[in-house]
């Protein structure tokens, strides 16, 4: 049973690493890149943005 346990976490974690740098790569490439999109807010501050950078 041991086994089977740990076959299935290993098995698992090639699946996270990919979906980890898909969804890195999906909040960063967009033009400029987080900060910028949350700039795009009328009601974020200044502080806030450089905070983000």
């Amino acid at each position: 049973m041991s086994r089977y346990a740990l076959q299935r976490v290993v098995g698992i974690l090639p699946r996270l690493l990919f979906i980890s740098i898909l969804l890195f790569l999906l909040i960063h490439l967009p033009a400029g890149g987080p900060a910028d999109i949350y700039a795009a807010d009328p009601s974020a501050s200044a502080e806030s943005i450089e905070r983000i950078r």
